[in-house]
């Protein structure tokens, strides 16, 4: 992608100072629409929750963090991965996938969620979910 633009902006003459005003404005805009998608996506999940906010993300973020070491860190690290936290149908689900995993059904009939989901999900995935 630099080696691109830096090529686009040589044969259409823009200089190293308007190239630099162009990528930090591409780079604002970015920004600006990544922080309205999860503002939105918080908004509607605070309006759909309510009170069970910060609890089902938290079953959500778990859930992904658990299957995020199962499949040894390459979820948390892909572009789909780190997209997830920003879209509410993906909290939604993983909050349902969280939900299965603290059921009787899945855990064995032990009553108590997998190893997996008692490490800190802060820590593992810094970021996911930010508001």
């Amino acid at each position: 992608m630099e080696n691109g633009f830096r090529q686009f902006c040589v044969d259409n003459g823009i200089t190293q100072d308007q190239a630099q005003k162009l990528l930090d404005w591409q780079l604002g805009a970015n920004k600006e629409i990544t922080d309205k998608i999860i503002a939105d996506g918080v908004k509607e999940l605070r309006s759909e929750w309510g009170s069970r906010f910060d609890e089902n993300k938290a079953t959500a973020l778990k859930a992904f963090t658990a299957l995020d070491k199962r499949m040894g860190g390459r979820l948390a690290t892909s572009i789909e991965g780190r997209d997830m936290a920003n879209n509410p149908v993906f909290v939604r689900a993983f909050h349902e996938i969280g939900k299965l995993l603290s059921e009787d059904v899945l855990s064995g009939g032990s009553g108590t969620a997998p190893s997996d989901a008692r490490e800190s999900a802060v820590d593992t995935y810094k970021g996911m979910f930010k508001e």
